[in-house]
């Protein structure tokens, strides 16, 4: 294993330049734009983020502006609260190597930031490919330890890929860029025992918020220690069961913002494979509720602490259980509509009763696996019907990928905005070339 990953990435934070990112990684970086700020917007007067904007409001107004507020806040504030609102709803994009959810924790950094520099497009977007590029390198450089034994890899790592793509936007050079990983590892945190609860969106928030600070002191002149992640107590040695394998942070062949994974159910995404696999098998039988006698599903193990809570009592708790998802899959209840994730939803009688027939099967499955699900559905005619699902393959027509984010971001902004201005902040997103102008887009 290298010695020096904190240099390693670093050096290729301060060196990569937005001239050598080519124009279709620029594209898929507006997808994950556009899909963030249609789920912040959405997300933006959910109860919790709304107590989070009273606590701020305590120490005044400011210029760092907050989406779906219509008004600013210091700007530690605003990158919290946007992170918050960002990932609320669990309907925020994905990294398979990460395992986590990059864009909400290191868009919200940036932008606040390129608010203040007053940055063109270019730079802001530059900034989240290389933010994507070191969560992928960490997610692959800590392992699959890092998540098995507890920690919320979106929060953790986010923190220290929010500080690369901030430090990216303002230009540090490499040792400022060692000095702000330090400072981030020194913040990063979040538990998985706190999925299901508001603790799990305020960690995502936090973790932007740290890494948008540990740039930002580190542009001042503070230091930390430069070795953070290697160094003996440091980032890997407490963070990471095994650590096998050696960094690699420039992209070969692709940068990693081109394997984002786009939710388009409202639920964690470790369930989306088994939802995939179950609704295929009710469109192509015509089955109903009561034609189903067992529903078993097999998984990876390492889903279980994630998104296995047999029987769910909440909103949130509902979207992180493959059970009760199953059960929606089954009844054909509208996956993607955020009313479909309620209270009243997780006591509605059928579902409860699906739920009831189902049973999570962990498979000794390779790493490679995780993102798989299979579906098994006896009948009550005596069939057993099969199908598999994968949620890790990224979409490949990047055309169409537009397409479905704009028909969610219509879904999503619509309610908040009218139809017209949604439309409105889609187009802007296509084409916007100053962050002032994105941000005048948004309510």
């Amino acid at each position: 294993m290298s010695e020096n990953q904190t240099h390693m990435i670093a050096s290729w934070v301060a060196r990569t330049k937005a001239d050598d990112i080519p124009d279709n990684v620029f594209a898929w970086a507006r997808h994950c734009v556009l899909d963030w700020i249609a789920v912040t917007i959405a997300g933006a007067n959910d109860p919790d983020v709304n107590k989070l904007v009273d606590l701020a409001l305590s120490s005044g107004f400011g210029t760092a502006r907050v989406i779906g507020h219509g008004t600013g806040f210091e700007s530690g504030w605003s990158v919290a609260i946007n992170g918050m609102a960002g990932h609320v709803l669990d309907y925020d994009d994905v990294n398979e190597r990460m395992v986590g959810h990059p864009t909400a924790a290191i868009l919200p950094a940036i932008l606040t930031a390129a608010q203040e520099e007053g940055s063109p497009a270019r730079d802001l977007l530059a900034a989240l490919v290389v933010g994507h590029q070191v969560a992928s390198a960490l997610g692959a450089l800590m392992g699959p330890g890092h998540y098995a034994a507890g920690f919320h890899a979106t929060a953790t790592l986010g923190a220290i890929a929010a500080a690369c793509g901030v430090g990216h936007l303002l230009r540090l050079d490499t040792d400022q860029q060692a000095h702000a990983i330090g400072f981030a590892t020194a913040q990063a945190a979040g538990l998985k025992a706190m999925f299901g609860t508001s603790a799990k969106p305020f960690q995502v928030g936090r973790a932007a918020q740290a890494g948008y600070l540990a740039a930002r002191i580190a542009a001042s002149g503070m230091t930390a220690r430069t070795d953070a992640l290697e160094a003996e107590n440091g980032f890997i040695s407490t963070h990471a069961q095994k650590n096998a394998v050696d960094l690699e942070i420039a992209p070969d062949p692709d940068f990693a913002i081109t394997r984002t994974l786009f939710k388009f159910h409202a639920a964690c995404y470790l369930t989306h494979a088994t939802m995939d696999a179950l609704a295929g098998l009710r469109r192509r039988h015509n089955l109903s509720a009561d034609d189903v006698r067992a529903i078993r599903l097999q998984v990876h193990p390492g889903i279980l602490g994630s998104c296995n809570i047999p029987d769910p009592q909440t909103a949130l708790e509902t979207k992180f259980s493959l059970r009760h998802t199953a059960a929606m899959a089954v009844a054909g209840t509208d996956t993607a509509g955020l009313a479909s994730y309620s209270d009243d939803m997780a006591a509605h009688p059928g579902l409860i009763d699906l739920r009831n027939r189902v049973t999570v099967e962990p498979q000794d499955w390779p790493q490679d696996r995780m993102m798989i699900g299979i579906a098994e559905i006896d009948t009550a005619d005596g069939q057993t019907l099969t199908a598999q699902g994968d949620s890790g393959r990224p979409l490949r027509d990047i055309n169409n990928q537009w397409r479905r984010l704009s028909d969610k971001a219509l879904t999503l902004v619509s309610p908040v905005t009218g139809k017209e201005k949604a439309r409105a902040l889609i187009d802007a997103v296509a084409s916007f070339d100053t962050t002032s102008a994105l941000m005048e887009a948004c309510p």
